[in-house]
């Protein structure tokens, strides 16, 4: 077969995709998808394409594709109107471990403000201390209620380290009569203005499609209580740009932990603001930059998923989560 690797995340992970082929392929290395158009013949006659970012162009060139494998969850940025008849797209998981454990450090962040307690220690300053007897400025996370939008992957792991903290966690979700897991309850989208106010914590990490996007607007978060906390760990545009600024920058929620964001660097060597907004200014906010799911462990099991597509489609067998078309059997 003759297989494309692009973009970096691809093309660096070159050799243990190889080595765990069952088969010799001709594979070729776009580390730019910006380089497309040079390599027009080669993508022409690809069998599979593994990668991300997946342009317009670069689907548009593989006529006689097979298999388009994203190297990540999300394949919102997939051109599915110009994907050739009889080619599929999967994609891979194995980040919600890590991401999971990222969204329960944010929650402890925000809600223990250890940096506030180093930084005045630093300065010899015993802020707070039970040393002088006055009244404690934090509490515990049991009993707080965590919103969770979006009950995939992701969000049922959410669910599973929050309960271990005795947290009462409510998913939304668009299949509420589905198994709870450790969910103490699940409701639809429709009853997310219910819920809102008596969120401690609401969490975003639901697909980014049409409906979601914009989501979380300037009225939710007005239904949001003045000492609520947002976690985005889903897709920036999920949550209105200005919306959220606006809201931090007032106080009129407590503050945000957000991974992913609205605008993104394509020059290592450049600095990139992640918004058009100054969220970096704000005290109230911790900031990542889309890190939260990235870990050894994701990468190592995405490397897998991708060589046994791979094996799969050489051999002519059912290929592993496959997202378009629904029930697609490719390589007969």
């Amino acid at each position: 077969m003759k297989i494309v690797l692009i973009g970096p995340i691809a093309v660096n992970a070159r050799e243990k995709i190889e080595a765990l082929l069952e088969r010799e392929h001709e594979i070729l290395c776009l580390k730019d998808e910006k380089d497309a158009a040079r390599y027009g013949e080669l993508l022409a006659q690809a069998d599979a394409i593994v990668g991300w970012p997946l342009s317009a162009e670069v689907v548009a060139l593989a006529r006689k594709v097979r298999l388009i494998q994203v190297m990540g969850a999300g394949v919102d940025g997939v051109p599915f109107d110009l994907i050739p008849s009889g080619a599929v797209v999967a994609n891979t998981y194995h980040h919600e471990p890590a991401i999971a454990e990222h969204v329960l450090m944010a929650i402890l962040v925000l809600w223990r403000r250890p940096h506030l307690y180093d930084e005045s220690l630093r300065r010899g300053e015993w802020l707070h201390s039970c040393i002088w007897g006055e009244a404690p400025q934090l509490d515990v996370l049991a009993g707080r209620m965590l919103l969770v939008i979006g009950v995939g992957r992701i969000g049922r792991a959410v669910a599973r380290l929050a309960k271990a903290f005795q947290m009462r966690v409510v998913g939304v979700t668009d299949h509420a009569s589905e198994d709870a897991g450790a969910f103490d309850q699940l409701v639809p989208y429709n009853s997310l203005h219910q819920e809102l106010p008596a969120a401690d914590f609401v969490v975003v990490c639901c697909a980014l499609r049409p409906s979601t996007r914009g989501l979380i607007n300037s009225d939710v978060l007005a239904r949001m209580k003045p000492s609520a906390f947002l976690i985005n760990v889903a897709r920036g545009p999920v949550v209105d740009e200005r919306a959220l600024f606006e809201a931090l920058s007032q106080r009129r929620i407590a503050g945000a932990a957000i991974d992913v964001w609205y605008q993104y660097p394509t020059d290592p060597a450049q600095p990139c603001w992640p918004s058009r907004y100054p969220f970096h200014e704000l005290p109230n906010v911790l900031m990542t930059p889309h890190i939260s799911g990235w870990s050894r462990c994701t990468l190592e099991g995405r490397i897998r998923d991708v060589a046994e597509n791979l094996n799969r489609l050489a051999a002519g067998r059912p290929l592993l989560n496959v997202v378009y078309p629904p029930g697609a059997r490719p390589g007969n």
